[in-house]
Parts: C-alpha cells; sequence; structure tokens
C-alpha cells in the first residue's frame, strides 16, 4: 500500500499561497551577506573519487545504476518518513563540496544533497574533536536532538545526544550530536573572503557500516528539515547552476542569499512532512505533441543523476521519439537506457525537444546534450530512467546548463536556461580570486 505522502505525490493537491516554515535556525546570515560553493562532480578529475581507469561510457552506466540507487533511497523517506535519512550513503550521491570546521580549521569533503535532512561527518581519522577548541556534544534533552526522530539512540537525558541513521540497504552510520563553526567562501565585490556563519549542529559518527568505503568525509544536507543546512542558517534563497562535465573549468556552483538566483519560470513547492523538494508536473511533450498529461508529483533531487519517470510517463516519450529517429535502433538495457540508436550527436540535433509541464505554467526543456547520452562511440542513448518504484525524480544531469532556484519565503523552484560554464567563469573571477 502506497504511503499517504506517496499518494499525494501522484495525486498532487498544489497551493499556490504555500510558504515553507523555517525553524530552529542556530546562525542567521544576515540578508545582504552571500556565499558560494563550488561543486565537485564525482566524476570530474578534481574530485577525490576520480577513477582514471574508467571510460566515458562505464562513468554513464554507473550513474545510471546510482540513479536507481537513490531511488530507492528517496522511496525508503518517503514510506518511513522524517526519521529515516533518504540517501545516507554518499555512493549514490552525485556533487562534492569542500568546506572547514573550525577550530583551528579541519578540511572536510562531503556530498551535498537537496534530499536530504541531516549533515554528518566522519570521524577520526578524518576530523578529530579533540582538536578543535569550539567542538561541543549536544545532550539528549536538546531540542535538536528530538529532532533526530526514532534515529535518536539515547535514554538518559543528560548523556550525550546519540543517533543511529538506517538506510534501505540496511547501512549505517552511528555518532554523536555535535557542533562547531563552519567556514564556506563569501563573495562579495572587494574578492573572496572565508565567511564564519557560526555554529551549524552535525553528526560525528564514530561508527560506519562497511559501505562507506570512499573518500568522502560526509553528506550535508540542503533540504527544509529542522537539522538541515539551509534550515540552520536560516537561509531563504539558493541556487545552483550546474555544467556540462565537459566544461571543466569553473565547474558547477551553488549560490546562497543574495547570490541565488531565482528567475525564470517558477512552480509551488508541494508540502510534504519529509521535507524534499516536490512539485506538480502536469505534462510532458515531444516536440509540440503532448504525450502524457495528467498531473503528477515530481521530486527535484540534485543527489540524483539522471531523471527517473514511471512506466506511465516514459513509455509514451520513447514511443513517440521512436517515430522520428531515423538511425538504425539498438538494443537497450532494460531499467536504464531504454532507447538506443546508431547515430551521432549530430543526428540528435535533429530531434524534437522534449518538455517538462509543471503545474503554476513552468516549462523546462533540458538541452538535448542532456536529453540524450553518447554512451559509446555513435551509440546515442535517452537519459531518462525507468521507475519502479511509484516515484517521479528529476535528476541533476536534466538541470545542467539551467538556473534551478530555490526560494524558501515564497515556497517556489524556478528555472532558466544559462550558460552555467560562462556565468560561473565571471563569478570565480570574485570568487576564486
Amino acid at each position: 500500500m502506497a504511503s499517504p505522502f506517496l499518494s499525494a505525490l501522484i495525486l498532487f493537491l498544489v497551493s499556490s499561497s504555500f510558504i515553507l516554515p523555517l525553524s530552529h535556525s542556530s546562525i542567521n546570515i544576515p540578508v545582504n551577506d552571500a556565499f558560494a560553493l563550488r561543486l565537485i562532480h564525482r566524476d570530474s578529475p578534481h574530485s577525490p573519487f576520480y577513477n582514471h581507469s574508467m571510460t566515458a561510457h562505464n562513468r554513464r552506466l554507473a550513474a545510471a545504476h546510482r540513479s536507481i540507487s537513490s531511488l530507492h533511497h528517496l522511496l525508503f523517506r518517503v514510506n518511513g518518513g522524517p526519521e529515516f535519512s533518504p540517501k545516507l550513503i554518499p555512493a549514490s550521491l552525485e556533487y562534492v563540496i569542500n568546506f572547514y570546521v573550525v577550530t583551528p580549521p579541519t578540511h572536510v569533503y562531503a556530498f551535498i544533497d537537496t534530499g536530504s535532512d541531516f549533515i554528518w561527518i566522519k570521524g577520526i581519522p578524518f576530523f578529530d574533536p579533540s582538536k578543535s577548541s569550539t567542538y561541543a556534544n549536544l545532550l539528549c534533552d536538546s531540542g535538536l536532538c528530538n529532532d533526530l526522530g526514532i534515529s535518536k539512540t539515547c535514554k538518559d537525558l543528560q548523556e550525550l545526544c546519540t543517533y543511529q541513521y538506517v538506510c534501505a540497504d540496511k547501512a549505517y552510520t552511528s555518532g554523536v550530536l555535535s557542533r562547531d563553526r563552519f567556514e564556506f567562501e563569501l563573495k562579495n565585490p572587494a574578492g573572496t573572503s572565508i565567511v564564519n556563519v557560526g555554529f551549524v549542529q552535525f553528526g560525528y559518527s564514530k561508527v560506519t557500516s562497511s559501505e562507506f568505503t570512499g573518500k568522502e568525509n560526509g553528506c550535508v544536507g540542503l533540504n527544509y528539515d529542522d537539522l538541515s543546512l539551509i534550515t540552520q542558517l536560516g537561509i531563504k534563497k539558493f541556487s545552483h547552476c550546474l555544467t556540462i562535465p565537459d566544461d571543466l573549468v569553473p565547474g558547477s556552483y551553488m549560490y546562497f542569499g543574495l547570490n541565488a538566483v531565482v528567475n525564470g519560470s517558477q512552480t509551488s513547492i508541494v508540502q510534504n512532512p519529509v521535507k524534499i523538494y516536490a512539485v506538480g508536473l502536469e505534462g510532458i511533450s515531444v516536440g509540440d505533441q503532448m504525450v502524457e498529461q495528467n498531473v503528477e508529483g515530481i521530486i527535484i533531487d540534485s543527489g540524483t543523476a539522471y531523471t527517473i519517470l514511471r512506466p506511465e510517463l516514459l513509455q509514451p516519450i520513447l514511443d513517440k521519439m521512436k517515430q522520428f529517429i531515423k538511425k538504425p535502433l539498438l538494443p537497450g538495457i532494460p531499467g536504464l537506457f531504454e532507447l538506443c540508436f546508431n547515430g551521432t550527436f549530430d543526428d540528435v540535433r535533429d530531434l524534437p525537444n522534449v518538455t517538462f509541464h509543471f503545474v503554476g505554467g513552468a516549462d523546462f526543456q533540458p538541452i538535448k546534450e542532456t536529453t540524450f547520452v553518447e554512451i559509446a562511440d555513435s551509440v546515442c542513448r535517452l537519459a531518462f530512467l525507468r521507475s519502479s518504484l511509484g516515484l517521479n525524480v528529476f535528476g541533476n544531469v536534466q538541470m545542467r546548463n539551467f538556473w534551478v532556484g530555490y526560494d524558501l519565503e515564497r515556497g517556489v523552484i524556478s528555472f532558466q536556461p544559462e550558460l552555467c560554464a560562462v556565468f560561473n567563469s565571471n563569478v570565480s573571477k570574485i570568487i576564486l580570486k
């Protein structure tokens, strides 16, 4: 049986005046301040996870498998309620940020994810709290400890606030809810400076299961739940501009506060108990023909690579696109890339665009380079995956070369085309002096 939220996503009840609640802010960034984070894709040569031996073909297949893993974690979150972590394992995530936990500064690599609600950092040897003069543990009777829900494991109100987060595949991390000062880069007209955003609550994970084998130090959640970075810092707006992987410099960026770009077409965020960024999808068209017109919910998720659609949405796209492909069709990969043909991107340019029509009149038309992916020489595949779990997820691959803005005061998400490599290059002259 589907959970109430899953049903709500599919049926979708939209409220144009919806405003997202913000609470438990530990430190508010002044309204005139702003900062930006460089997002390093896990497959970028600049990433600590970069595998020189992988081919472009293998990287795209790995991203597709990560997308399906992410879908399972999101469903676990939706069905399990707000107490469960949606994507606990960084192996299923896509973008890395680096920041500092002080004092003195400790450099941290962590995955960033709009579908997650929790900040956690691996313990020794990645982070040693005994070396920080500003580190402190939270007690079991603190309000933020109670926000952990059933992940809270402490009983005595005067003992440390301990937790264990469990994921869909039984992976887990456990530790102590803590606080310390976080530092990020600050964009301002004078150049680059480091902004200390104050104390941030995070999980100091002392024990992690064997699934945590990479070089990642943890995860930074960006949904609007109480323990996310967004809520703790009182951030009202943020946005990201993701580049195409070939545009290696300057890379992708996420902008907060006054730096955020929330322009273009807009759609309302659907209120939901697990506080992920869900919106209403009215239909999908191929070229000028509407192939599916039915109000459904879809999750906007930077932590999932490829867009994943329920069969009722995906199959009409496949059927219609086949009518326009003149090159020989090739066997697809069931559950992953199902529509493949023997052709190049020159052939893709002649194919019709796919447009997502969101509630409120917001249209999103991914560029051809993200609608199709070139898996191997002369083999192109439609970059949408099939969902077998009843959820629709809009992934970060299709968000490339777009501003995706999140306005939490007005409760909307916006979309605007942008040459992100060009924009980020201009901004990085200020940010990365």
